[in-house]
């Protein structure tokens, strides 16, 4: 075989070869960017549903998982989040800005620096949930089973943590270096921790 043939069959080779990759390149990126549009209409409809109808626990963390994937905040404000339960999740970060929790169970949660400011949790199981550093301002935590949570850090500013069973569900909190002003309130009679920083307004 001479040697300008077998250019030609190697250039032909070349060439097939080349053409091959560059179809199934463009077929993947064709899938990804399927996927892609695919996830942001997930997200869009479970946020219509996030503001409207009760959620599953599924749905709430497909829409944490894909905003923090897309390296966003994943944003549940004013979310209708009534009777969802959300135990032993990964919420750290989240904002959870005005949204409403009534009865959510999120014992053991992970709401490290977690926006919660204007957040209903009335009657919600906070039960061993990790609230460090969490932004719970204006929150309405009453009737809050806070046993054994962690609030270390927290800024409780103008929270209402009112609760009939004093002990089992503020006593046993870990309240050390949360923050709270002179508009936080207390249950009656509730001695506020030496750990807790009174911080006064302006």
């Amino acid at each position: 075989m001479s040697e300008g043939l077998l250019g030609v069959i190697i250039g032909g080779i070349l060439t097939l070869a080349v053409a091959v990759l560059g179809s199934l390149l463009n077929h993947w990126l064709s899938l990804r960017n399927d996927a892609i549009e695919a996830r942001r209409e997930r997200t869009k409809l479970i946020r219509q549903r996030l503001l409207g109808d009760r959620i599953q626990t599924a749905e709430v963390m497909d829409f944490v998982q894909i905003a923090r994937a897309e390296g966003k905040q994943p944003d549940l404000g004013r979310a209708n989040l009534q009777k969802v339960d959300l135990r032993d999740q990964d919420l750290q970060g989240v904002k959870l800005f005005r949204a409403d929790l009534t009865d959510a169970d999120l014992g053991g949660a992970d709401l490290r620096e977690a926006d919660l400011s204007r957040a209903i949790l009335f009657r919600a199981d906070l039960e061993d949930a990790n609230l460090q550093g969490a932004n719970l301002r204006g929150a309405n935590l009453v009737e809050a089973d806070l046993r054994g949570a962690k609030l270390n850090g927290a800024d409780l500013m103008d929270a209402n943590l009112l609760a009939d069973d004093l002990y089992d569900r503020i006593l046993r909190a870990k309240l050390e270096g949360a923050v709270a002003d002179h508009h936080t309130t207390w249950p009656e009679g509730f001695e506020i921790p030496e750990g807790v920083v009174i911080e006064e307004r302006e």
